[in-house]
């Protein structure tokens, strides 16, 4: 037993200590990389300085090697003199000049990293400024002295132009394309809804396709966010980074149709009775729920939010109940709710999730497809057996349903 015991310790994985994130060395990495990529400019100082430093660090090395192995432990128990060496470098480099610092896509949220870098940067002369872009609204809170710019769709023309200037890059005129494919240019912009992403994506694929059969195929997909565009790995980068619960929360989504105006209340109601939101202590599912949906908006998740104000019909004897006592005839009741879209790309993410767990119920039955189809399915398949979430838009939606249930046995 003994032997058997030390056998399974000795098999066991060994835990391995977790390192805090030392929020210093991020500044000072990025330090480094912003000094690294700046045009090299023989005034700035700080290729000087640091020929100085390398000239003085080996001249210590050869009068005492036990001077540099202190330092170098001093260095690794705490690695000031490094990072006050970046940021200092970083400082000399933008002192007096005017510049622009482009730093794209960011994720980081953290006030202190942006305020330790701003720190060196408001050396910079008069005149300077940092664009940042990000797909987090935290981000930009976070970062911003000015208020953020919300891109919006880029219109069809533009689009166009990227599409044709990659799927055609191998003919030098434009006389050389092919008339037919030049025509189903404009189906393609359509499909990418005003996203750069999507038509660069497109236009790279379609370069590899020279028949007009071949271009068909790829029109008639449903999904063009997929890993042959490559456009799916980049969105789920914003996919996996949410929590767990807000992971849950948006593929849900998936089940709506593309387009759709979705309500939110109606949505944070559908993500309490799926058990998607966690209970907090003197705090009600719904304001959480809500707290969920405004995050989901500030990391680009949901578009197009606003409020709705519609008349409800109302009949006669439900209108006696309100109004008994009064004589003048209402129309309907008005009211307002606040609605939301998924643009169509994201839309696609949540499907990558979601697989074949979802269908649709429209006039037309049919299944919404995974990222790995490429086929419509038939009527008969839109019920799948791994179906667990059902969107019934249609009239006489039990017909529909019963006459699918008879070849199918849905989770």
């Amino acid at each position: 037993v003994d032997t058997l015991a030390q056998s399974i310790v000795k098999a066991a994985p060994k835990k391995k200590k977790k390192k805090k994130k030392n929020d210093g060395n991020e500044v000072d990495a990025l330090a480094d990389s912003i000094v690294k990529a700046a045009p090299k400019n023989k005034n700035d100082g700080t290729e000087e300085a640091s020929r100085k430093t390398n000239d003085s660090t080996k001249a210590t090395h050869g009068k005492s090697n036990d001077s540099t192995r202190a330092r170098s432990r001093k260095k690794k128990k705490d690695g000031t003199e490094a990072a006050a060496t970046s940021k200092n470098n970083l400082q000399k480099l933008v002192s007096g000049q005017r510049y622009l610092l482009v730093l794209d896509d960011v994720w980081e949220r953290k006030d202190d990293i942006w305020e330790k870098l701003k720190a060196c940067l408001q050396h910079g002369g008069r005149g300077s400024a940092v664009l940042t872009t990000t797909r987090d609204g935290g981000v930009a809170k976070t970062m911003g002295t000015v208020e953020a710019y919300n891109l919006t769709a880029v219109e069809d023309e533009f689009i166009k132009e990227i599409i044709e200037t990659s799927a055609f890059s191998r003919f030098q005129n434009q006389e050389e394309r092919p008339a037919g494919l030049v025509n189903m240019v404009g189906e393609f912009v359509k499909r990418c809804v005003g996203s750069p992403l999507a038509a660069t994506a497109l236009g790279t694929v379609l370069h590899t396709k020279t028949s007009e059969e071949e271009w068909k195929d790829v029109l008639i997909r449903n999904i063009i966010c997929t890993e042959e565009t490559g456009i799916l790995p980049i969105l789920k980068l914003s996919y996996n980074d949410l929590p767990p619960h807000m992971k849950q929360c948006f593929a849900f989504c998936a089940m709506f149709p593309k387009g759709y105006r979705i309500d939110v209340d109606k949505l944070i109601r559908l993500w309490i009775a799926h058990g998607f939101i966690i209970q907090e202590k003197q705090v009600c599912l719904e304001t959480i729920g809500k707290q969920i949906f405004d995050e989901l908006v500030s990391r680009s998740f949901f578009q197009d939010v606003k409020q709705v104000h519609e008349i409800e019909k109302l009949r006669n004897k439900s209108m006696k109940q309100i109004d008994s006592s009064s004589e003048i005839e209402h129309d309907g009741a008005c009211y307002s709710r606040t609605t939301c879209k998924i643009h169509d790309l994201m839309h696609d993410v949540a499907l990558s999730v979601m697989n074949n767990e979802c269908a649709l119920a429209t006039e037309k039955p049919c299944k919404i497809d995974a990222v790995v189809t490429t086929t419509e399915p038939s009527q008969s398949e839109w019920l799948r057996d791994t179906t667990q979430h059902l969107f019934l838009s249609c009239k006489e939606p039990e017909k529909e349903l019963n006459s699918s249930l008879d070849n199918s046995s849905p989770a």
